[in-house]
């Protein structure tokens, strides 16, 4: 099977040359390699033309601003492989990372697998070690090699992920109209449409960004917007908030957490570091569902 792997970036000049190194050490090379360069105005078009050749086919399509699903959809458009891969261009793709994927469609050719996007710990803070925990708590269910997706926990991310062309044709590809959830969205509707969704945690790609307590904070901030309108597509699919069955008491404590001057502490010297870990990083746990879920008007 030939693969096709779909990379789109916007303003990606810092990032996109670590990604198509790790993708031009794979083990399985019988691919060609579409970047999509999203609206940049930060040269990372220029860049990737005057990088050296390689063996492995690159393409480059440049377009105006469309955002990640619409970038996505443009890759696919152009792409000549069995199996679309995409990866984001701040993820760095173990060696094996693609033929992981190849492999999975030679056994299921009519599902979609999503892999390991594991957070890198970049700069050795603490917020970013706390992240990187979590985001593998929230994994081991899934840490026994392929595991297919139930009606109760549907995901998936685009970040590390792959589907037949015909699969993506099926769907209708991503929803352009979304600026951020989209992979979700196209979660909910393969889910619909009996397309199987699975985990492999073994096909690993690492997650590489400078992530702060207030960059995560904005982020979740984000993720709320999308998934509300994501959930206006698809209301069976959504989960009530947890913010909703909140008792009054413990709002008040959780006011008391909704203070910028808590995420400034975390990053900045961070006196919380002499707590133990468990502590610590429930401590954290709440001042970030504060911030992202009871209280997000405050301004941080």
């Amino acid at each position: 099977m030939k693969a096709s792997v779909i990379v789109p970036t916007y303003q990606g000049h810092s990032r996109v040359l670590n990604i198509a190194k790790a993708l031009m050490a794979q083990t399985f090379r019988d691919f060609e390699l579409i970047f999509v360069v999203d609206g940049s105005t930060d040269g990372t078009g220029e860049l990737l033309r005057s990088r050296p050749t390689e063996s492995i086919a690159v393409r480059i399509v440049e377009q105006e601003n469309k955002g990640r699903a619409g970038a996505r959809n443009a890759g696919v458009a152009v792409a000549t492989g069995d199996v679309l891969i995409f990866y984001d261009d701040d993820m760095l793709p173990m060696p094996d990372s693609v033929e992981r994927h190849i492999r999975f469609h030679e056994h299921h050719p009519n599902a979609i697998v999503t892999g390991h996007a594991e957070q890198a710990v970049l700069n050795d803070r603490d917020f970013e070690h706390y992240r990187a925990f979590i985001h593998k708590n929230w994994m081991m269910p899934f840490r026994n090699g392929p595991t297919a997706l139930q009606g109760g926990d549907v995901f998936m991310t685009a970040a590390n992920c792959s589907m037949t062309k015909a699969t993506f044709a099926k769907l209708n590809g991503f929803d352009s109209t979304l600026k951020d959830a989209e992979d979700r969205e196209l979660a909910f509707r393969a889910f619909k449409q009996h397309v199987a969704l699975f985990v492999d945690l073994q096909n690993a790609a690492w997650h590489c960004e400078n992530l702060t307590c207030r960059i995560y904070i904005r982020r979740l901030r984000q993720y709320a917007v999308a998934n509300h309108v994501v959930g206006q597509l698809h209301p069976d699919m959504m989960k009530a908030s947890s913010a909703r069955h909140i008792s009054s008491g413990k709002k008040l404590v959780y006011r008391l957490l909704a203070s910028p001057l808590w995420v400034s502490a975390i990053d900045g010297v961070n006196v919380f570091r002499v707590l133990p870990t468990t502590l610590r990083y429930k401590l954290y746990d709440a001042i970030t569902f504060s911030l992202s879920e009871v209280y997000k008007d405050v301004k941080l």
